[in-house]
């Protein structure tokens, strides 16, 4: 499922901490006065709000992420915002450990412990956070995924978006019959991780 990091930041990797945000209501403009900032609480839609580019006041954690973005869209100078999804313990999913192991839950992606970096956790699908570049080029590479993490990753991702239930897939070019669910990264409860 991993592999060692290459040279550049790249879709796979595994950072130790950055910061995911949630908004919740009513929510809090940041006003700047020629003195001070303030916060105005507004409900949404309002026209305080309707500012590009407007402050607001977010709840934010710090977690372990998986960088989302794909490396031809990290690689442009030009691109300033990235995307990253966050990584929580298996033990904070709660008792549904076991179908979280096979990836039978959509909205998470199984990551199996890895070394001494991190123990088995998941991938929260639902809770992607787009980020300034900057938090990610300062973070702590780890490890990455290795091209069956990225396809499994890929494929429940998929899942997630789509609610499709995998079986064998023609190709409408080719007629190629394939199992999308060979590459994804599944293991038993009890197999050792690496």
């Amino acid at each position: 499922v991993y592999q060692d990091l290459g040279e550049r930041i790249s879709q796979g990797d595994i950072i130790e901490i950055l910061p995911h945000l949630y908004l919740e209501p009513p929510l809090a403009a940041v006003v700047e006065s020629d003195t001070e900032k303030l916060y105005e609480l507004h409900t949404h839609p309002h026209p305080a709000l309707q500012k590009s580019g407007q402050d607001v006041v977010a709840k934010c954690s710090q977690k372990l992420a998986v960088v989302l973005t794909a490396d031809c869209e990290l690689d442009k100078s030009s691109r300033k915002k990235w995307i990253i999804c966050p990584i929580v313990s298996l033990s904070s999913v709660g008792g549904v450990t076991a179908d979280v192991k096979k990836n039978r839950t959509v909205r998470f992606f199984f990551l199996p412990r890895c070394r001494e970096l991190f123990d088995d956790s998941v991938a929260v699908l639902d809770q992607l956070t787009t980020v300034d570049r900057s938090f990610i080029e300062a973070g702590k590479r780890l490890i990455t995924l290795s091209d069956i993490g990225r396809f499994g990753l890929y494929a429940q991702y998929i899942r997630w978006l789509t609610r499709w239930e995998f079986k064998n897939v023609k190709c409408p070019t080719c007629g190629t019959e394939f199992d999308p669910t060979l590459g994804m990264s599944v293991r038993s409860p009890d197999e050792p991780g690496k």
